[in-house]
């Protein structure tokens, strides 16, 4: 059981982990944990982000900055 917050990055394009086994694994399980995680959608990216990592990098900053240095 993870009992501090986290958060899975998903490329809808991913080529190595399929994402849909991600979504139906969160609607029949993941959800109903304790302290499910946030799941945050990357469209049209693959599994290594390439072409969109200066998005994940923005997305990851703005989480750091609310949630650790409010």
């Amino acid at each position: 059981q993870i009992k501090c917050p986290w958060i899975i990055f998903q490329g809808e394009e991913d080529e190595i982990a399929n994402p849909q086994a991600l979504w139906d694994w969160f609607a029949q399980t993941g959800s109903q944990l304790a302290n499910p995680p946030q799941i945050i959608r990357f469209a049209n990216t693959g599994h290594f982000f390439h072409g969109h990592l200066v998005s994940l990098r923005e997305r990851v900053q703005g989480i750091l900055n609310t949630s650790l240095f409010p």
